[in-house]
């Protein structure tokens, strides 16, 4: 029995030391649901239609441009409806929520999911909107924070420690859901936190100050790195990423793009051009060294009010959220796959967790599917799959649209 144990535990090493990952790379973009997305993708959990109340409805085909629509807390509750998920139209005129891209609409993302590795079972880790999801990324945790910011009578420049004079954020007690309200600059364990305490780097490219998608850049809410030395050596300028890739990468790297490259749904953002960044960034990426040690996510941070038809499991009051599009781009995922595991956004933080052996933050990430189900360590490495930003056809704007995600609290 000794001889045996000592044989399992040289074996378990040796696994571990061949996980050929050295790199993880977090790519967020805004405010899209599975079936909007990705629902006519084969061997993907996917719908063409949808309940709205008792009316069933055939999901029309998607503009390159949309409409934001409202997602926050209690809007997302309504739409799930208790599992029956038919109360889509009820904030969203004209079943505005009921619509879909085909291939043709984005099909660079289309590439990457046959390629690589599409998941169709990855729901977002709150219900509502951007905010909270968004700490999720990075501390498997909102900190009982539900919804996103509202400002009392400046126009928005950020969420976080650099918010307004007046802004507040709801907070959602899990025993009593009783509603309260604080300034939107908190304290609480990073994924950041553990990467420098084991000796590790992170990096962190969002939206400057300056420019629009620094509501986004979710670092400025966490108090002691907006305000502590990191704060200027860590969370970078996005546009500098395709020039610092060519040497060096973080072992941990999260990514928001400015404003127009999003896929956020305004009047005149068209999901064509954030594509075409993606696709950017994806590139330079892939290109020598980092190609094969690096794993990356590509996600939507949330639903976005569109229509989705999978009742989102319940793993405490927070959620799980609607479920979001999320591929898999690596040498070593499993090629060409739809991967039906659950998964939320506290799984990528486990999946860095489990590859540089960090113990968990929260019951979220501790619990959570790590996503290493999704990749096959041992087999060849996939090639890069380089692909050409397209040139997007002239849309015209839309009429007037709520504010940017259109959740001010309740």
């Amino acid at each position: 029995m000794p001889r045996l144990m000592t044989v399992l535990l040289l074996a378990l090493t040796s696994s571990a030391q061949t996980i050929p990952i050295k790199h993880v790379v977090i790519i967020i973009k805004e405010n899209r649901s599975f079936d909007h997305m990705f629902g006519r993708f084969p061997g993907a959990n996917g719908a063409t239609w949808g309940w709205a109340g008792s009316k069933k409805v055939t999901l029309r085909h998607a503009k390159l441009v949309q409409k934001d629509l409202p997602h926050r807390w209690f809007i997302a509750e309504q739409d799930i409806d208790d599992g029956k998920m038919d109360n889509f139209y009820r904030e969203a005129p004209g079943y505005a929520a009921y619509v879909q891209f085909h291939q043709s609409d984005i099909p660079n993302y289309w590439k990457y999911a046959q390629k690589f590795a599409l998941a169709d079972n990855v729901f977002s880790s709150i219900h509502g909107g951007s905010f909270p999801n968004h700490l999720y990324f990075t501390a498997a945790s909102s900190d009982e924070i539900s919804d996103n910011p509202f400002w009392e009578k400046n126009s928005p420049a950020a969420w976080g420690c650099d918010s307004t004079k007046g802004t507040k954020v709801p907070t959602r007690d899990p025993e009593t859901h009783k509603v309260s309200f604080i300034f939107p600059c908190v304290d609480i364990p990073t994924l950041p936190d553990e990467l420098n305490t084991a000796g590790l780097t992170w990096r962190y490219y969002s939206a400057t100050s300056t420019q629009y998608g620094y509501i986004w850049s979710v670092l400025d809410a966490i108090n002691h790195i907006r305000n502590g030395d990191q704060w200027d050596t860590n969370v970078l300028p996005v546009n500098n990423f395709e020039n610092d890739v060519q040497t060096q990468l973080a072992d941990v790297t999260w990514i928001t793009p400015v404003g127009p490259y999003s896929d956020h749904p305004e009047p005149n953002l068209n999901i064509c051009v954030g594509e075409g960044w993606t696709v950017g960034i994806i590139n330079a990426v892939m290109k020598p060294p980092f190609w094969n040690s690096t794993a990356i996510f590509l996600t939507w941070d949330d639903f976005g009010g569109f229509y989705d038809h999978v009742n989102p499991p319940k793993v405490d009051y927070y959620g799980l959220g609607l479920r979001v599009p999320l591929i898999a781009i690596s040498p070593y995922v499993k090629a060409g796959t739809v991967q039906h595991g659950v998964y939320e956004f506290s799984s990528m933080l486990s999946f860095a967790e489990k590859i540089f052996n960090l113990p968990p933050l929260t019951k979220r990430d501790q619990n959570t599917d790590d996503m290493t189900d999704m990749f096959d360590f041992n087999q060849q490495p996939l090639p890069p799959l380089f692909l050409k930003p397209r040139k997007c056809p002239n849309v015209m704007p839309l009429p007037s649209s709520p504010p940017l995600d259109d959740d001010d609290g309740d």
